[in-house]
């Protein structure tokens, strides 16, 4: 398991790798190997890929999960304040 610093390293890495507005599947791909390395509250990780926390929920994090490649970590609360999302090993 990598620690926080090793974290923050590979997300810096894989946003700087993105640029400004990425197509959906770039983004996708992005979200993916955030969330691989650990569990991102939609707030947290729409700041981290300058996108609005709605629209990232909306748009692709509900879609993703519908689709098998995330899973929530309250999966039988989607409204839970706490709720935050890391890749499936289908993801």
């Amino acid at each position: 398991v990598p620690d926080r610093k090793e974290v923050d390293a590979k997300a810096r890495e894989i946003v700087e790798k993105l640029g400004p507005r990425p197509r959906k599947a770039a983004l996708r791909e992005a979200i993916l190997a955030l969330t691989s390395l650990r569990a991102w509250h939609p707030t947290e990780l729409a700041k981290k890929l300058s996108y609005s926390p709605d629209k990232l929920t909306e748009r692709h994090l509900k879609a993703m999960v519908e689709e098998g490649l995330l899973e929530r970590t309250h999966p039988d609360n989607p409204a839970h304040p706490a709720q935050a999302y890391r890749a499936t090993r289908r993801g």
